[in-house]
């Protein structure tokens, strides 16, 4: 099963430094956390290379970090990806998260750098989605979505010049990139429960599925999209989708049994959930789908 968690901590790893000396000082009170020293460093580095556009990436992550100091981690919601949809929203909306947990204004100019960042240096693919991390943390959906559409469309018709961290090449293809980083914020905005937040994390599956139609993970979370919405002939319609692009992936099976399990049909659910126990490899949902069973769901061994 792909994995969507700690996808967050790329983002802060990704700093990137000019050769400069007083880049070279602080990335070394970078990997020390000192926030003094760097503030110090970023100060010198400014006045001795006003024109060092690495500086606004530095800044950047510097100011976050720092109005995240001692934060939790908002941008993971805690699960380890789209388990399963979230049950028919019909409560209202959960109130949006309170913000003041972090400075505010230090987030203010870690906007404006990674703004000025992306500008200088527009093939750099992790920036765009550092700032969209950061406008999550803020509530701000419209910004991060925008951001987010109009880096894909850039990165699409860019795709031989695409730059990571330091400008360094991609860690991976663009195609298998950007599909999970995308996926990881459907999964934030689809745990939060809510009409609001389904919607958001349809419209994002739906960006996502724009660039990559292929990618099996967005029909699923297509599919739970619409089991908010309690259209189960759509449910099934895009996990079936899902199961011919990945045949292989035991959760989408443990969804269509959900799914049938929703509407009633019980037996016809156990056939899914057996092949979900099969595919699985001691994940979660493997257990769960073993339990609705009647019986634990096998050793990793005994599903080799």
């Amino acid at each position: 099963m792909k994995t969507f968690s700690g996808i967050f901590f790329l983002f802060l790893a990704a700093v990137a430094w000019g050769g400069t000396e007083d880049s070279q000082h602080f990335k070394e009170e970078w990997d020390q956390r000192d926030f003094r020293a760097m503030e110090k460093d970023l100060k010198d580095w400014r006045q001795n290379d006003p024109h060092d556009a690495e500086w606004f990436v530095a800044a950047g992550n510097f100011y976050y970090a720092k109005a995240r100091e001692g934060a939790p981690l908002l941008s993971q919601s805690g699960q380890a990806g789209v388990v399963w949809c979230p049950p028919p929203a019909t409560a209202p909306d959960p109130p949006a998260p309170n913000p003041a947990y972090f400075d505010r204004p230090l987030m203010t100019q870690a906007v404006t750098c990674w703004q000025a960042a992306i500008a200088a240096f527009p093939n750099r693919l992790n920036l765009p989605f550092k700032l969209a991390g950061l406008y999550q943390d803020c509530g701000d959906f419209e910004m991060q979505y925008s951001l987010l559409a109009r880096a894909l469309l850039y990165a699409d018709k860019h795709r031989k010049t695409l730059e990571w961290e330091d400008g360094g090449d991609l860690p991976k293809p663009f195609p298998r990139l950007v599909p999970p980083l995308l996926e990881d914020a459907i999964t934030y905005y689809l745990g939060g429960g809510g009409a609001t937040n389904a919607e958001r994390a349809h419209r994002l599956t739906r960006l996502d599925l724009t660039f990559f139609p292929n990618d099996p993970y967005a029909y699923n979370a297509l599919a739970a999209y619409y089991s908010t919405r309690e259209d189960w002939p759509r449910t099934l319609k895009y996990l079936l989708i899902a199961i011919q692009k990945a045949p292989k992936e035991g959760l989408f099976y443990f969804n269509i049994g959900n799914t049938l399990a929703a509407i009633g049909k019980e037996r016809e659910a156990r056939i899914f959930y057996r092949k979900a126990v099969r595919l699985g490899r001691n994940e979660p949902w493997a257990e769960t789908a073993g339990k609705f069973l009647g019986k634990a769901a096998p050793s990793k061994v005994e599903t080799e």
